[in-house]
């Protein structure tokens, strides 16, 4: 739903992935009424885009992310209460953009690349040397793959042998014709 006189509700099924920013940027709330969920991904870039959420009261990592303060949780036996969450959020359009502004902000503090990369670094030991890449080390073939020997290392060698022999085009060839 986007505010002003165009407003409607929107149920568009399945989303193309290169067309879901053009689709969150024409609506203001997200509801996601589930049963079940562990920490939608389609919920963290809905609030990321600025979407006030309305979601089910689930006690999974629904409730650490959507509190009073960054949408709307409603609880899953409770049909109705989507639908007024929508309703109240409608009639108060400066608690909603108070809301939307919070849900984006926790959404870029906690989960953002630099989020997650600065939780990822805590995770791993501290040391005070550098590290050192290994001298040698095995890469094993992925368990679905149909030959594996294509990693072994002397493939691995043939491989990049072919690729430097490969012939490659001068630097005239690889212009438009109406640029040389």
């Amino acid at each position: 739903m986007k505010s002003g006189a165009d407003q409607t509700v929107s149920f568009p099924g399945t989303v193309p992935y290169a067309e879901v920013p053009h689709v969150l940027s024409r609506h203001d709330i997200f509801l996601l009424a589930s049963d079940y969920e562990g920490l939608p991904l389609s919920l963290l870039e809905a609030m990321g885009w600025g979407l006030v959420p309305v979601v089910s009261d689930l006690t999974s990592g629904i409730r650490e992310l959507v509190d009073e303060t960054t949408g709307k949780r409603v609880n899953p036996e409770n049909l109705d209460g989507y639908a007024q969450e929508i309703i109240w959020l409608h009639y108060h359009r400066a608690e909603m953009a108070r809301i939307r502004q919070n849900a984006r902000a926790k959404v870029q503090r906690e989960f953002s690349v630099t989020a997650m990369t600065d939780r990822w670094l805590k995770s791993l030991p501290s040391t005070n040397r550098a590290i050192e890449w290994p001298k040698r080390w095995s890469i094993r073939p992925p368990l679905t793959m149909p030959r594996p020997v294509y990693f072994s290392p002397p493939m691995r060698i043939l491989r990049r042998l072919a690729l430097r022999l490969r012939p490659r085009p001068n630097s005239t060839e690889s212009l438009p014709n109406n640029r040389r």
